[in-house]
């Protein structure tokens, strides 16, 4: 009687191909993190570069946070979103004076109550 099936391959065949496999995955699971890695650096710095360039002075007209609490000022007719601070949503209100200058990371608020100056670095 013949057997029907599957004719195996010898051993060393089977482990070279699997040993070919394995070295072209871990390759590819390399460049796959460096590229990803890569690209979340860059736009990260994108982003910081961005706020670094803000440059504004005016009266704090509205304020709105994301999902995250994260606010966005507006200062005369444009929005600039800023990083998380804490005490923000506490210290900072609508009318307060807010001033950024270009290249700098410092942004400073002006309470319009009292006029106690707040820093924040940006």
């Amino acid at each position: 009687m013949a057997k029907l099936g599957v004719t195996s391959l010898p051993r060393d065949k089977v482990t070279t191909s699997t040993l070919k496999y394995t070295i072209m995955n871990k390759k590819f699971i390399v460049i796959f993190f460096s590229l990803f890695l890569g690209i979340v650096l860059y736009l990260r710095y994108q982003a910081q570069s961005k706020r670094h360039n803000y440059k504004f002075q005016g009266r704090i007209e509205n304020i709105y946070f994301d999902v995250k609490m994260i606010p966005t000022i507006v200062v005369n007719k444009k929005p600039y979103y800023l990083l998380s601070f804490r005490h923000f949503k506490e210290d900072v209100e609508v009318g307060d004076l807010a001033i950024k200058k270009s290249g700098e990371r410092n942004l400073k608020i002006i309470k319009k109550s009292n006029g106690r100056i707040l820093n924040y670095r940006l």
